[in-house]
């Protein structure tokens, strides 16, 4: 299975000067976030967006399946970014021990040496 992404289409509306007080779209974008929440660009963006036109499935989905999936991504996403911390504050102690053992061995050759 890939990883998951959160996309949204942004439609901005504007007014035609030379047809009086209708409405039309001005701009149309694409915005992807992955998992960590960065911005995707427009490469990457448009494989995701060509793989899922060429395998996904169109679902005519309910407000309430929508709103379900929203929270099983957010659900993801946020024991990514507690995996994540949980590796780096391991390395952390890692690097903090090294440290403290390579203090102790110098403060040992010095004071052994003398």
């Amino acid at each position: 299975m890939g990883e998951a992404v959160q996309c949204a289409v942004v439609v901005s509306c504007g007014e035609k000067e030379e047809e009086g007080m209708e409405m039309s779209v001005t701009e149309v974008s694409m915005q992807m976030l992955d998992m960590e929440g960065k911005h995707l660009n427009g490469k990457e963006s448009l494989g995701i967006l060509g793989e899922a036109m060429e395998r996904g499935k169109r679902i005519r989905a309910k407000k309430e399946e929508g709103k379900l999936r929203f929270r099983e991504y957010e659900e993801m996403r946020r024991k990514r970014k507690a995996r994540k911390e949980r590796i780096e504050n391991a390395l952390d102690m890692v690097c903090i021990a090294t440290g403290i053992s390579i203090l102790f061995a110098f403060s040992s050759f010095l004071f052994f040496s003398t």
